[in-house]
């Protein structure tokens, strides 16, 4: 009796193992994406904090490269996941928006954008989309963060993007 019970137990632990690591997750905090270089008066990053220079306004744009986890195929993700703190005012944003750029066109096409809301909180805002959106044998994809401000009265720090 205590033989097969152990079987069953041991079935469920290898089971559970599988499954969890068949689940992949891309992450990145937002001072490792590449700056683009209209931004690169106006940014600051400190503990993977992406963020506005001091006395800077106007924008902060980052890039961040999506590799695929998986040797092969691709991930079933269905969520862009982004951390940020706004304040709130006019002109005032932090966004992650994901990409995909077919592997033969210059032709980025967006796939979801998260909105930080403008409370002055540290929040996380997220978007989905279709779990068979990724196909690395056919496109490359990339999350862009954005940040604005019209004032240096207004607070804006990007944290991190996760995709799951």
């Amino acid at each position: 009796m205590r033989k097969p019970l152990f079987r069953a137990l041991l079935g469920f632990v290898f089971l559970a193992i599988a499954s969890s690591a068949s689940a992949q997750v891309w992450t990145a905090v937002a001072s490792s994406g590449a700056i683009e270089d209209n931004s690169a008066a106006t940014y600051g990053t400190s503990n993977g904090a992406l963020f506005f220079r001091s006395g800077a306004t106007g924008n902060v744009n980052a890039i961040y490269n999506v590799t695929d986890p998986k040797d092969s195929g691709s991930p079933s993700w269905t969520t862009l996941e982004f951390v940020a703190k706004t304040g709130g005012g006019l002109g005032v944003f932090a966004t992650a928006s994901l990409y995909r750029q077919p592997r033969f066109s210059g032709t980025a096409i967006a796939i979801c954008s998260a909105l930080a809301p403008a409370t002055g909180a540290l929040s996380t805002s997220t978007c989905t989309f279709s779990s068979s959106t990724f196909d690395f044998a056919n496109n490359y994809y990339f999350v862009r963060v954005s940040l604005g401000r019209t004032s240096t009265a207004q607070s804006q720090t990007a944290w991190g993007v996760q995709i799951y």
